[in-house]
C-alpha cells in the first residue's frame, strides 16, 4: 500500500488551506451545474402549485361523490 508523504511544508497554515480548498470545491460545484439554484427555487413553486391543485381536486371529488355515499 502506498502512502503520500509531505516532502516540504507549504506556506499556508492548516486553517488557510482548509478555507482555500472549501472555496475551490464550492466554485467547482457551481461551475459544474450553475442552474442548480434556479431548479431548487423552481421546485418549491412546483410543490406549492401541486399542493393547491391537490386541495382543489379533493374538493371537486367530495362535490361529485357527495350524493353517492
Amino acid at each position: 500500500m502506498q502512502k503520500l508523504v509531505l516532502e516540504k511544508p507549504g506556506t499556508m497554515k492548516p486553517a488557510e488551506y482548509d478555507r482555500l480548498v472549501a472555496d475551490l470545491v464550492n466554485f467547482l460545484a457551481y461551475v459544474a451545474e450553475p442552474a442548480k439554484q434556479f431548479r431548487s427555487q423552481l421546485g418549491i413553486y412546483v410543490l406549492m402549485f401541486l399542493g393547491v391543485l391537490f386541495v382543489l381536486a379533493y374538493a371537486l371529488k367530495k362535490e361529485y361523490w357527495k350524493d353517492v355515499h
